[in-house]
């Protein structure tokens, strides 16, 4: 019999995880060796958890990343391969595991990407941030607000909102609801019936806002008829 022995650990599983003591006793006394051995779980799973489910501007927004498997796992965040980092309003907590907005902006929107990786492998999943906006910045026809017209020319009016959804809208003559809901509107040609104010009312029902834009159409009889 020598001094040599071996242990073999067969399929390998977190709580094989440990250290492991070699004894050896003689005459001449005990000898005494030992080990720390670490198991490594690949990285599987990986998912990410939105809270709240709806993003609106403006809200506290908390990304979550986990993995189903995968042990002393180190988790990393990017956005369009940009790696991501704790700022004045974006902060990194439980070891980088979640990703909290303090103040979630309409440029927060796009797809987030969680890296988990060990020492043995890496896995990622993916995540797309939607926030809700608007409407705002609501104009008419380049931000005019008074337009002065022919008799018999045409009349069009295009309504513009930034919005996240697209915003629904409204037309109103003189606060008259028109019944129209496209996002333009189309008379002519024109009589002096057709002066006045035209609103247009956008809103989002995702945010629960809603705004409007005014134009103010005169007539004049000795302007030449012309489009608009």
């Amino acid at each position: 019999m020598d001094f040599t022995c071996s242990l073999h650990i067969t399929n390998l599983a977190g709580n094989d995880s440990g250290t492991y003591m070699f004894l050896l006793e003689s005459a001449g006394g005990t000898l005494k060796g030992e080990v720390d051995i670490v198991v490594s779980e690949p990285v599987s799973g990986v998912s990410i958890t939105s809270t709240p489910s709806e993003i609106l501007e403006g809200d506290v927004t908390t990304l979550t990343c986990s993995s189903t498997n995968g042990s002393e796992v180190s988790f990393f965040w990017f956005k369009r391969d940009q790696i991501l980092e704790s700022d004045n309003r974006v902060s990194l907590s439980n070891n980088s595991r979640v990703l909290t907005f303090n103040r979630t902006l309409r440029q927060d929107s796009g797809v987030y990407t969680c890296l988990v990786n060990n020492s043995v492998s890496s896995s990622n999943g993916s995540h797309t941030l939607d926030v809700f906006y608007g409407p705002d910045d609501i104009h008419l026809n380049s931000h005019l607000v008074e337009v002065t017209m022919g008799l018999c020319s045409h009349l069009n009016l295009s309504c513009i909102a930034n919005s996240n959804p697209p915003a629904q809208f409204q037309w109103f003559f003189n606060y008259t609801d028109m019944n129209v809901t496209e996002s333009t509107y189309s008379i002519g040609p024109v009589t002096w019936e057709d002066a006045g104010n035209y609103t247009c009312q956008a809103s989002n029902k995702r945010t629960n806002k809603t705004g409007s834009a005014t134009i103010t159409i005169k007539l004049q009889k000795d302007k030449m008829g012309r489009s608009s």
